[in-house]
């Protein structure tokens, strides 16, 4: 099933407290291609285009102008009372989409796994070939596999800030990372199930925390919602796709189109999630 969210004025659930509570000023702190990231105190509001990425802070408007609604750095609005108010128009939230993904159900077998990951690597690399310097997770790899948890949050901080732009590359391998254990990890049986659990509270407890003083706010609040299973839309897609309600190639292909490397980086760490759902022997698990 593919997200999707209808032509007009949509916003993700995340800020429905936000935009239907009382209103509050907020000030544009960048603006990068089809769209600009709004500052309300700390807390970042992406407005989006109708094409956008569906981020889980996001605001997406049916508008040809880019960035949306013609805003610019330093333009100031308003937020809340069921929408934003720019200058003295009125944009009101028609509709709105729910970020949180929910498997239920769904059991993911050996042979799911093994397709899944091999899917997404495929679907990553086709994106990073082309970077000058890719991202190095090994580090990150191995300790997942070894059920290191030592090494898994010391390679997790390495990682986070680690690049360019909004959301540095490490912070989006990160972000799908906790987002596919916290997504995936209740719809696998124990004792996998547990493990997945356990490590994606390892993971959050080393980065979610320290992440506002060490990496830009949107990628801060990006991975902070990832902790909580919330995604933009084509990140939903691929998690359901995983949990095979969906088809997965599609679906990933469509996420590595997202930015400049930021869609191949979030299949990176949505394949090392799928790559430790695998039982694996007893007495593998190393200790700090």
């Amino acid at each position: 099933m593919t997200s999707h969210v209808p032509a007009g004025v949509a916003a993700s659930v995340a800020l429905g407290d936000l935009l239907s509570g009382p209103r509050r000023p907020a000030t544009v702190r960048g603006v990068s291609g089809p769209a600009c990231y709004l500052d309300a105190d700390g807390l970042i509001v992406v407005v989006e285009g109708a094409d956008g990425a569906g981020l889980p802070n996001a605001v997406r408007v049916a508008h040809p102008a880019r960035p949306p609604l013609r805003l610019g750095i330093g333009d100031r609005v308003v937020l809340g009372g069921g929408g934003l108010v720019i200058g003295s128009r009125e944009v009101p939230v028609h509709r709105w989409w729910d970020p949180y993904v929910r498997i239920g159900s769904s059991r993911i077998g050996a042979a799911d796994v093994a397709v899944a990951t091999a899917t997404l690597r495929s679907a990553a690399s086709s994106v990073n070939a082309g970077s000058v310097s890719p991202l190095d997770s090994s580090d990150l790899a191995r300790a997942l596999r070894a059920r290191n948890d030592a090494g898994l949050a010391a390679a997790a901080t390495a990682l986070l800030g680690r690049g360019p732009g909004l959301t540095p590359a490490g912070d989006d391998v990160l972000a799908g990372l906790l987002a596919a254990l916290r997504v995936l990890g209740p719809s696998l049986r124990a004792p996998v199930g547990d493990r997945v659990a356990a490590t994606a509270d390892i993971l959050a407890a080393a980065v979610t925390g320290v992440a506002p003083e060490r990496t830009t706010a949107l990628s801060a609040q990006l991975l902070a919602y990832a902790d909580r299973g919330a995604v933009a839309l084509p990140v939903a897609d691929v998690l359901r796709a995983v949990a095979g309600r969906g088809g997965l190639v599609a679906s990933a292909a469509r996420l590595a189109r997202v930015g400049h490397t930021s869609g191949g980086d979030l299949l990176v760490g949505i394949a090392l999630a799928v790559d430790i759902m695998l039982p694996e022997p007893e007495g593998t698990r190393a200790h700090a």
